[in-house]
């Protein structure tokens, strides 16, 4: 992450920015981010190595852009 470290990053789910803490980005309510480029932020796995029950902005437009 060092390479984008004066980049902005905001959360996925609410847009508010993210706080780098440890070398993470948080955000206070939707929890741990990694920066996935200079502009992508993606949700950090669990210890169990799943994100649990949230869906990605990805996964939610899948379901709204499916033909009728």
């Amino acid at each position: 992450m060092n390479e984008h470290q004066n980049d902005t990053y905001h959360c996925p789910e609410c847009g508010g920015a993210l706080i780098v803490e440890r070398g993470r980005l948080r955000c206070p309510e939707h929890g741990l981010f990694v920066a996935y480029g200079p502009r992508l932020a993606m949700r950090e796995p669990r210890a169990n190595g799943h994100s649990g029950n949230v869906a990605m902005p990805w996964e939610t437009r899948r379901e709204e852009h499916r033909p009728s």
